[in-house]
């Protein structure tokens, strides 16, 4: 049988939580355009795939259990408004929409973190400014 066939780290299918709106979807289309067209990523909207790394973006509020152990995990500061983790194969962003007062703000948020998914960091900042960790 041949090797299975690695995720392309450029394709990546973004599942989304349920409790998203229409708006935050909207922006969030939005928020993958600088990367399409710095990178030459591409995205989709849809169901897990084997092809593609898929990226499970999570709606969260400041004082849900999973935001808060993030926050206490170390070398993470306190008052995030979005995350990126990647533990034993999946991956996740984490939005605390509570603390997103802005759509633009909402848009560089989920921009930025789909940065650290596609191996940038916030020391390319100079080179893709989006990856500014002050947001």
């Amino acid at each position: 049988m041949p090797p299975a066939k690695m995720p392309n780290k450029s394709c990546t299918n973004l599942i989304l939580d349920e409790g998203f709106s229409s708006i935050e979807v909207s922006l969030i289309k939005d928020g993958t355009k600088y990367w399409e067209e710095k990178a030459g990523a591409t995205f989709t909207i849809s169901h897990p795939s084997s092809n593609c790394q898929n990226l499970s973006i999570l709606r969260s509020f400041q004082m849900d259990p999973l935001v808060i152990r993030i926050e206490t995990a170390p070398g993470v500061q306190k008052g995030i408004l979005g995350h990126y983790v990647a533990v034993e194969g999946y991956s996740y962003l984490v939005v605390v929409v509570d603390k997103i007062k802005t759509p633009e703000k909402f848009r560089r948020v989920i921009s930025h973190e789909i940065g650290h998914s596609l191996g940038f960091k916030h020391s390319d900042a100079q080179e893709h400014p989006i990856m500014n960790h002050e947001l």
